[in-house]
């Protein structure tokens, strides 16, 4: 009778392993998902951006080198390749972050945005694949008559900038900003004073003081941003990096732009991860 039991708790054992064994084996992907990003970075300067991808735990291949289309011969390195730390550790996979950097001769010399949408990964065991990346733009900076006092964000999706100005008689006609229709229920307020959207025209958002045509006086800049989204909005799982801009006018009616930066990342559960990476093979 005792043999019977160990041989029947041994089989079960079998059993739950092999089990185990065959979900584990479904679960792991024949190659990395690049995740969706939508950034807004500055080309006149050296900068470096982050770009993330799903990988399984125990890595059977990686990203060696990556190549954009959109830049021809003109190429972005990999400065690093670390996992991306959320505090969080899943069951069978992990995400993978490639920190990138810009370099004087590393875009092309045009005045015109540069705009990467595509991202060819070449991997350590020899294949490669064409990722769409989301939206990297890159764009001219505009330095209006502000300087910067502080800053700060938090991984709720909140943020501010706290600017000041020697110049009087200065105001804040609006706010615009790209991609909106992407960004959930984006909030924005300056010096406590909301804005909303009114108008848009060629992918670029327009947002004025709530309820008012008029502008807004200003010396001191306070901008709070709050990034926010539904539980069924697909757009909740994008990394973001944006440079909304400040438009308004001296006091002698020159008009002036000003940027700021607002930022989000996602956070995923076990369960969101596996949706997400549910809902990226059914769309390749």
């Amino acid at each position: 009778m005792l043999k019977k039991f160990i041989f029947t708790g041994v089989l079960l054992a079998i059993v739950s392993w092999a089990g185990n064994m065959y979900y584990y084996n479904s679960q792991q992907l024949e190659r990395p998902i690049m995740m969706k990003h939508y950034y807004e970075l500055p080309k006149e300067h050296i900068d470096f951006f982050r770009l993330h991808y799903i990988t399984n735990k125990v890595e059977q291949m990686d990203i060696a080198w990556v190549e954009f289309p959109e830049l021809g011969e003109h190429h972005l390195a990999i400065s690093s390749d670390q996992s991306h730390d959320q505090g969080n550790y899943y069951q069978s996979h992990k995400i993978k972050t490639l920190h990138l950097t810009t370099y004087h001769d590393s875009l092309p010399k045009q005045k015109e945005d540069i705009i990467l949408t595509k991202m060819t990964a070449h991997f350590t065991n020899g294949d490669s694949h064409t990722y769409e990346i989301g939206e990297i733009v890159f764009k001219e900076s505009n330095r209006g008559p502000f300087q910067f006092r502080g800053s700060g964000g938090s991984s709720d999706g909140t943020g501010y900038d706290n600017m000041s100005s020697s110049e009087m008689g200065l105001e804040v006609t609006d706010v615009t900003i790209r991609g909106h229709e992407r960004l959930g229920n984006f909030s924005l307020t300056i010096n406590k004073q909301e804005f909303e959207p009114k108008s848009k025209e060629n992918g670029i958002t327009t947002m004025k003081l709530q309820g008012k045509e008029e502008a807004l006086p200003i010396r001191f800049l306070n901008v709070k941003h709050a990034f926010s989204f539904e539980s069924d909005d697909p757009n909740r799982f994008h990394f973001y990096s944006i440079i909304p801009i400040i438009n308004g006018l001296k006091e002698n009616g020159e008009p002036f732009k000003q940027d700021f930066h607002a930022n989000y990342e996602p956070y995923f559960s076990e369960k969101e991860l596996k949706q997400y990476m549910k809902a990226a093979k059914e769309n390749n």
